[in-house]
């Protein structure tokens, strides 16, 4: 399983996940300032709102939007990092586990 934040043995595999990471963290912190600015956004009623929204309020409810998507497929990928890394350590144990050293040829 991949810790969030990743751990350094976890990097030294999938090192891409380093980058990832501080992508999430900047996403976070520019979601929560735009919602910040924009609170109206975070509306569910937002576009319904009146008076009508202005441009960067718009713009805002878009770039959080685009967050939260782009933040689930950060997610999607770091859960496949993780089934193949759970992968990887089933496929080496059936290898270590294969054949024993004390297993002896019958010939």
């Amino acid at each position: 399983m991949i810790t969030h934040p990743p751990l350094p043995h976890q990097l030294v595999k999938f090192p891409e996940l380093a980058a990832l990471e501080l992508l999430d963290a900047a996403l976070t912190v520019a979601r929560n300032a735009l919602l910040a600015v924009h609170p109206a956004v975070a509306s569910e009623r937002f576009t319904r709102a009146l008076p009508i929204p202005v441009p960067l309020a718009c713009l805002a409810d878009s770039i959080t939007a685009q967050v939260e998507a782009l933040q689930t497929t950060l997610n999607r990928y770091r859960n496949l990092v993780a089934h193949a890394q759970e992968s990887d350590s089933d496929e080496l144990d059936f290898v270590l586990n294969a054949r024993k050293p004390e297993d002896d040829l019958p010939f």
